[in-house]
């Protein structure tokens, strides 16, 4: 009888003790989770979230899962100074002596987003917009890269004439 307590007593520890690691395995992972309006990033440390709205594209959330703070962003996700010469008045401007011209994401056409593998396990998130208005027309990708181990996330932008 002791005996058959005991050994089910050590079956339920290892199951336990599986469990565990199995669940620490699969948050150590990077991850990206994509629903109809939003996109996560993240892995243990850090979570960022994302509306994917295209009138409110941008960072909602950031996560420190450490700490468990929440903290709410309201991010355009980039601007740009651009002077734009011999094209016409700037953007937003009567006349190109008012030079240089700001734009950030939301001047911008939300075309949608990506996702792939990145090395050592990384995720990679990007967002893509184009800017298009008289004579200029460019692509801008926005990056989000998280690997498993940091406790930060890697960010940065890419540009193409079009």
């Amino acid at each position: 009888m002791n005996s058959s307590k005991l050994i089910s007593g050590i079956v339920f520890s290892i199951v336990i003790v599986l469990g565990f690691h199995i669940n620490s395995l699969a948050q150590s992972s990077a991850y990206i989770n994509i629903s109809e309006n939003t996109a996560k990033i993240g892995n243990k440390y850090i979570e960022r979230i994302i509306s994917l709205v295209p009138e409110k594209i941008g960072t909602e959330t950031i996560i420190n899962k450490l700490s468990q703070q929440f903290y709410t962003v309201n991010s355009s996700e980039f601007e740009l100074t651009i002077v734009f010469a011999g094209i016409g008045p700037a953007y937003r401007k009567k006349q190109n002596g008012e030079n240089p011209s700001k734009l950030n994401s939301n001047d911008f056409e939300f075309l949608g987003y990506s996702q792939s593998e990145y090395q050592k396990g990384g995720k990679q998130l990007t967002l893509k917009f184009r800017y298009e208005n008289y004579l200029t027309s460019f692509l801008v990708d926005v990056n989000f890269i998280i690997l498993p181990d940091d406790f930060y996330m890697r960010k940065y932008i890419g540009l193409k004439d079009e």
